[in-house]
């Protein structure tokens, strides 16, 4: 909230005045504060709920809106010069018009009148533009979201995922998770090096997956919980995945917002009223033709990563719970179900379900899938002072009979399709988790031979090199990985935990704070970090970086004894014993929780004291 301003009026007409609830964020932390606005005579009017007295006063010359104000909007986003970086979030009936007769700056017109300035010629480049796609049959809104520029889609697309409503801001990045989500980008799109990159998991308790414009889809941590299996999930992206490949996000936007909002994006670079589109982007309702295209798509990736269809049409049909003539309605983005702009048609489903049948393995491993389902806050792969990062949270070795089936599936399925590097990494996997990484590796490296540029192939291997402690092949391909997509920070976080092995201290922290500058989130690398700090005997850094992993991962046994050992070292005794008595109490499943547990009591031994 900002500091209350002298001289301000008061509310207005007394308390008959109206009034609508907003929110309202100060421009330095993404907390978002619901106040209570009114129109005044100078400006809008903002205040604690309940409160007599205005504590801010936005003036009406000052102000811009992200979206042009029309009569029927209900949402409006509201910037004031004078303060960078806060904003005005009103959603109530009413407000836009009323707000609109006071500051006509801000209206569609106004707006339209603005997209004219840079002249004629970008005029008659709009019409030859609009032409074209009568011509060659395009419909309007698509034929322009074609023309748009790669780098345009993409900063719209990051512009969508800032103006996501608060709890949508965190994401979610425990390493496990997102070692699983690029393992599913992997399959879905081998093609793409930042196929991973592309996908986004926040944690947002409204069930629900879109597309974003750039080609990047996001998914709620409320789906992945819903989903009943990762084949759902993965059926889910690959519908989003659909719609982002053929521009529907873009297509709506402009259809949305309007042609001349996307031509003042194009011509003079600058955002307009799409400033606010992840809102708009929430609400957007997709036509039947363009869930056809998204499911052909979503079919055809299925198929190629040899994941089944079948969850993807049991999925739409429990989610949706509507009768089979549903038609599309608007997207809410507060309270929404996932696929409530997805028709569930008897068509639809009928041709989900009556594809041919084909060899199929499980889109994830389970315990991916269980990491996937933990990538919000669950316990996450941590380096250990003898092991790997990269093998740290490997699960136990699964049954022979299990083990022996998912091999011949995973084989039948490179039998018939012989070219699919997707099915080498999905069967070096199995091998890789029955701890058989020199089996693995052929496959892998089969894998990079027929997609060289793919991301995740490159760190997969690179594990099952870090698995045989061939150190120096492994830090090779997390390079490899790091330089194909500079912004993969669990390449250069893993080659870290290298370093670190290799006592390169230096090295080790120049990786880990690459890593963390890409994600500051990023718990393996704080972890890591923590860890080298230790090694060097620097403790207050490594507190820091250990009570920053503790922050997210409260179950988390093997941070809480590491800190033990360095709260002993420095003879706390009392926060050393809390928590290693927190280690013994956290989560049994967590990485290196036997040598949490094993640590925790060999030292409350030492120390005379019970494990209560």
């Amino acid at each position: 909230m900002h500091s209350e301003t002298p001289g301000i009026p008061s509310m207005g007409h007394g308390n008959g005045a109206q009034r609508w609830r907003g929110h309202l964020t100060n421009g330095h932390s993404a907390r978002a504060v619901e106040v209570e606005v009114m129109l005044g005579d100078a400006g809008v009017q903002i205040a604690h709920p309940g409160a007599d007295t205005p504590t801010a006063l936005w003036l009406y010359d000052t102000l811009q809106a992200s979206a042009p104000i029309q009569k029927a909007t209900d949402e409006v986003l509201l910037l004031s010069r004078p303060l960078p970086g806060a904003t005005l979030f009103v959603t109530a009936s009413g407000f836009a018009q009323a707000l609109g007769t006071r500051a006509p700056h801000l209206s569609l017109r106004a707006a339209r009148l603005e997209g004219l300035k840079p002249g004629l010629a970008v005029g008659a480049v709009v019409f030859a533009l609009v032409g074209m796609t009568y011509v060659f049959d395009i419909a309007p809104s698509k034929g322009l979201a074609r023309l748009m520029p790669e780098h345009a889609r993409t900063a719209l697309g990051n512009s969508v995922l800032r103006s996501l409503p608060a709890p949508a801001q965190r994401e979610c990045t425990t390493a496990e998770g997102m070692a699983a989500v690029q393992a599913l980008a992997a399959r879905l799109r081998p093609e793409l090096a930042d196929a991973g990159a592309r996908i986004t998991v926040r944690d947002w308790n409204i069930v629900n997956a879109f597309a974003v414009p750039g080609d990047r889809v996001v998914l709620t941590r409320a789906i992945i919980e819903k989903a009943t299996g990762p084949d759902e999930i993965a059926a889910v992206l690959a519908h989003e995945i659909g719609h982002g490949i053929e521009l529907h996000p873009e297509a709506g936007l402009v259809r949305s917002v309007g042609f001349w909002a996307l031509i003042q994006m194009m011509f003079t670079g600058t955002p307009g009223a799409l400033g606010n589109a992840g809102t708009v982007l929430a609400q957007l309702a997709y036509t039947r033709t363009a869930e056809r295209e998204a499911d052909d798509h979503a079919l055809a990736m299925l198929k190629r990563a040899g994941i089944s269809q079948k969850p993807m049409a049991e999925f739409f049909r429990r989610m949706l719970g509507t009768k089979p003539d549903a038609r599309p309605g608007p997207r809410r983005i507060f309270d929404s179900d996932l696929l409530s702009t997805h028709p569930n048609t008897p068509e639809r489903i009928t041709k989900i379900e009556g594809q041919p049948p084909y060899p199929t393995t499980p889109a994830l491993t389970d315990p991916q899938w269980q990491a996937l389902k933990r990538i919000c806050g669950g316990v996450v792969v941590n380096p250990t002072p003898s092991e790997p990062m990269a093998r740290i949270g490997q699960p136990s070795p699964i049954p022979q009979d299990v083990f022996a089936t998912q091999i011949r599936t995973a084989t039948a399925r490179i039998e018939a399709s012989p070219a699919d590097a997707a099915a080498y990494q999905s069967r070096g996997e199995i091998y890789q988790r029955q701890n058989r990484a020199a089996e693995a590796l052929p496959d892998f490296n089969r894998a990079i031979e027929l997609a060289p540029k793919n991301v995740y192939y490159r760190y997969a291997r690179g594990q099952a090199y870090q698995a045989l402690k061939q150190y120096e092949q492994a830090i090779a391909d997390y390079t490899e990985a790091f330089a194909l997509n500079p912004r993969y920070a669990a390449a250069v976080a893993a080659r870290g935990s290298i370093q670190r092995l290799q006592k390169n201290h230096a090295a080790a922290l120049d990786d880990v704070n690459q890593a963390l500058a890409i994600n500051p989130r990023f718990q393996a690398a704080l972890m890591t970090r923590a860890l080298v700090y230790m090694d060097m005997e620097n403790w207050g850094p490594a507190l820091a970086d250990l009570n920053a992993v503790l922050e997210t991962s409260k179950a988390y046994s093997y941070a809480y004894a590491q800190r033990g050992t360095l709260y002993e070292k420095h003879n706390q005794r009392d926060q050393a014993i809390a928590d290693y008595r927190a280690a013994l109490a956290g989560a049994p499943s967590s990485a290196n929780a036997t040598e949490a547990f094993s640590i925790a009591r060999t030292r409350l031994k030492a120390l005379g004291v019970a494990e209560r």
